[in-house]
């Protein structure tokens, strides 16, 4: 779960984030004719996902149905940015860029896509949507740009980057279009989860990105606490703002007991 609240007396985003690789196109292990991850996902969240989502918070989701010519289907990607105080706030620009390809094999992922990024490198995809979007909000004089999307940049040293991430071609892609697009110092860095961890440090090791965070929040699965039943463990990241801007990032943890009562202050 993520977070994000600032000095105002009304959360700044009430509603979570969800950010799933696991985007259903199959039923069992066969193919589906119809997009149906992204027609749900948009079924579900997309009333909630518009217009204004506190005093000064505007949210615009488009995901337009767009030929997605990797999978031979029809598509729709989950790209949308969050401004805080108008387009000259803070920008946090969520990307969709969990593959739409099957696993290697039927076995190697419970019914679904495979654990790997894409780009979606074509006319209505996420690379391209990125290039067409960021300019803009420098046009604008964003103070601030935030990523959230699924997939980390920097994974463990023995997970396989392409298997389970972008392969070193498509970061070079990303940091070419993030440089290209406003000054690196106005980058924040990425909120991810993927890899059901949590971790504090930098996406990139190239240089300019020094200051480029990388934030990951652990799943509800009682991953460092395993004697913890998965229904009993919580985790979440708060973000603090304050005159939009990012001005703290806080990581908990722990076990919940659902069954017992839990006392609320008045």
């Amino acid at each position: 779960m993520m977070c994000v609240s600032s000095t105002r007396k009304s959360p700044v985003l009430p509603r979570i984030f969800f950010f799933l690789h696991q985007i259903k196109f199959y039923t069992d292990y066969n193919s589906s004719d119809v997009a149906e991850g992204d027609q749900t996902f948009q079924r579900t969240f997309g009333d909630l996902l518009q217009g204004e989502m506190g005093p000064g918070i505007q949210i615009a989701y488009k995901a337009p149905e767009t030929w997605n010519s990797q999978r031979n289907i029809t598509s729709l990607f989950q790209n949308w940015v969050v401004q805080i105080d108008g387009p000259s706030g803070l920008n946090l620009v969520v990307l969709d860029w969990n593959t739409r390809l099957a696993p290697f094999r039927p076995d190697y992922v419970d019914r679904g896509v495979g654990p790997w990024a894409d780009l979606h490198d074509f006319p209505g995809g996420t690379i391209n949507w990125l290039e067409e979007t960021l300019p803009r909000l420098y046009t604008n004089n964003a103070s601030q740009v935030a990523f959230f999307q699924h997939h980390p940049y920097r994974l463990q040293f023995y997970a396989p980057d392409r298997i389970y991430g972008f392969d070193r071609n498509e970061k070079a892609r990303i940091q070419q279009v993030l440089r290209d697009s406003m000054p690196l110092e106005k980058y924040k860095g990425v909120f991810a989860g993927h890899l059901h961890r949590f971790y504090e440090g930098l996406a990139f090791d190239e240089e300019g990105f020094e200051n480029f965070g990388q934030w990951e929040t652990d799943t509800c699965k009682g991953h460092l606490m395993d004697r913890i039943p998965k229904n009993q463990y919580g985790a979440f990241t708060l973000v603090r703002v304050q005159n939009n801007l990012i001005v703290s990032i806080e990581q908990f943890s722990g076990p919940y007991y659902p069954e017992e009562p839990t006392s609320s202050s008045q």
